[in-house]
Parts: C-alpha cells; sequence; structure tokens
C-alpha cells in the first residue's frame, strides 16, 4: 500500500513539473525569424497605420533580402498612399532598411485621379511619404502634358518639377 501512494504520488510530482514548465515556456505567440540572404517573400500586404488612419498600402508580389542584409529587392508593386491620393506601380524596387526608403530604378507609372505620370529611378520616402524622381518626367493630364527633368517633391498639395520644363496644352 504504501509502494502504491509513493508511486501516485511520483506520478502527481512528475505531472505537475511537466505542468510547470509547459506553463513557465509558454508561447506568447510571437516568433524569432532569422533571415539570410536566401530568405524571400510572396504574396505580400502591408499597411502603414497613423494613429488610427491607414496612410498607405504597399501589395508586392515578391521580396528578395539582398545579401548585405540592408535592402530588400520587391518584385511587380503597386502602393497607394491614401493621403496623397497617389498610387505608384513598378516592375522591381529596392528597399533600403536603414534610411526607410523606396529607390525604384525601374520604368514607373504614378497616378492621381487628375494625373499621369511617367518615368524612372524614383525616391519614395516612407517617413515624409514624399516622392522625387532622379531623371526626366512625363506627366499627362486633360488636356496638358508637361515634361521636366525631374520631380523634387510630389504630395497631396504640391508638385516642383525641376530643370528643363516644358508644359503643352491640347
Amino acid at each position: 500500500m504504501k509502494r502504491a501512494y509513493g508511486l501516485i504520488l511520483l506520478v502527481l510530482l512528475l505531472v505537475i513539473a511537466v505542468g510547470l514548465y509547459f506553463i513557465l515556456n509558454k508561447d506568447d505567440g510571437h516568433k524569432i525569424i532569422t533571415l539570410t540572404s536566401s530568405s524571400q517573400m510572396e504574396g505580400i500586404k502591408i499597411e502603414h497605420v497613423k494613429g488610427s488612419q491607414k496612410t498607405w498600402v504597399a501589395n508586392i508580389a515578391k521580396a528578395l533580402l539582398m545579401e548585405n542584409n540592408k535592402d530588400i529587392m520587391l518584385k511587380n508593386m503597386v502602393i497607394e498612399f491614401y493621403e496623397q491620393q497617389i498610387q505608384v506601380s513598378s516592375n522591381e524596387g529596392k528597399y533600403l532598411i536603414e534610411k526607410n526608403i523606396l529607390n525604384i530604378p525601374d520604368n514607373v507609372i504614378a497616378s492621381t485621379n487628375k494625373y499621369s505620370i511617367h518615368t524612372s529611378n524614383v525616391l519614395v520616402d516612407l517617413n515624409s511619404e514624399k516622392l522625387s524622381t532622379l531623371s526626366e518626367v512625363s506627366i499627362f493630364g486633360k488636356g496638358v502634358e508637361i515634361r521636366a527633368d525631374n520631380i523634387s517633391e510630389l504630395n497631396k498639395q504640391r508638385m516642383v518639377l525641376t530643370g528643363n520644363v516644358k508644359v503643352t496644352f491640347k
């Protein structure tokens, strides 16, 4: 009988020890992911929220972490900036992690409800949500065509064109 009580006590202690182990090592839902230069993700949607307001959304077909582990190569992306009412689309771009800047060297189409902007080599500062170009830009709207060497700033309130600016009214 003493042996049966000892066995029951031992099993009970073992159950308590295992239960405590699982309670103390409980998974809080956060996983640590180690990324390497061969890491990639597909079908990505990123929503940026300021306060309770969604400011921009990016839909990206594929993202590849670069070998320097500081940049991410993006493929087939569409980014919609709600406050500025601008949608930017391109086949590829590079996200500079440390600077929070998106560099799009490929052909880019940025469109608002009134204009379509065609260029290449665009920089999007995701901190200030401002778009600028480093190459020639063409802007098409109802009854007007504008060409310039670059856009130094584009936001909801204004677009600053610099360089050889030409405006054609149709």
